[in-house]
């Protein structure tokens, strides 16, 4: 199981300015004084709308869907030790998508529809709740699962557009390769161990074929428009 945990980041330290403020002469002496410091909100804790959909409970087993029109916001709740996929389906989409979490400062998931497209939600960040904010233009449909529902694959695999790939078996090392959909096109490459939940990311604007270790079983997701390959290697 791929911990969440691993997969959030840690609470933000608060940060508390005490002002004190003092009359020349001071208090008369029967004064009281105030000396409570002032209360500060929960960590963590973010002042938010209620999102526009509430999924309930995602789990191992116990996918939900969401089906929109335009930008929506999508609340759900998760055990902590779930790591969770977003499939995107944008087919009847116009223009740019892009899919985040409040307080993450940018998108996660992005593509340019029509699209049909899987995502590794990525909850990192001081405060971010249980939520996938989607911006898009026309009807779409969010499944959030477990990424232990995805289906395994095993050998080399290719494709064009953002996709997680489960893989399970392997080499102790992974052959990448990407080519740009077009300039200004990128790729954001994440790898998750599901033994332990670390996670190594790393991007590109120009083509590449890089090989990089890695432990098995792994979730491996590219957030891309262009082409790539995944090849285990010994």
């Amino acid at each position: 199981m791929t911990p969440r945990r691993s997969l959030r980041g840690v609470a933000l330290p608060a940060s508390l300015a005490v002002l004190l403020l003092a009359a020349c002469a001071g208090p008369a002496a029967d004064e009281p004084v105030d000396t409570a410091l002032p209360t500060l909100p929960a960590a963590g804790a973010l002042d938010l709308p209620a999102p526009d959909l509430d999924l309930g409970t995602v789990g191992t087993g116990a996918p939900v869907t969401a089906r929109e029109s335009g930008s929506a916001s999508v609340g759900f709740d998760a055990p902590e030790d779930v790591a969770l996929i977003a499939t995107l389906d944008c087919s009847a989409c116009t223009g740019d998508i892009a899919l985040s979490s409040p307080d993450r400062g940018s998108a996660w998931g992005t593509g340019t529809a029509p699209l049909t497209a899987t995502y590794l939600v990525d909850l990192t960040g001081p405060a971010v709740p249980d939520r996938v904010d989607v911006a898009a233009e026309g009807d779409w449909t969010l499944t959030l699962s477990s990424s232990e529902d995805l289906t395994a694959v095993t050998g080399d695999q290719t494709g064009t557009g953002p996709v997680v790939l489960r893989l399970t078996e392997g080499g102790s090392h992974v052959r990448v390769t990407y080519t740009p959909a077009a300039t200004g096109d990128e790729l954001v490459l994440r790898v998750v161990s599901e033994a332990d939940g670390t996670a190594t990311t790393s991007g590109a604007d120009t083509a590449i074929d890089q090989v990089m270790p890695i432990t098995t079983p792994a979730l491996i997701a590219l957030d891309t428009d262009g082409s790539w390959s995944v090849q285990p290697q010994p």
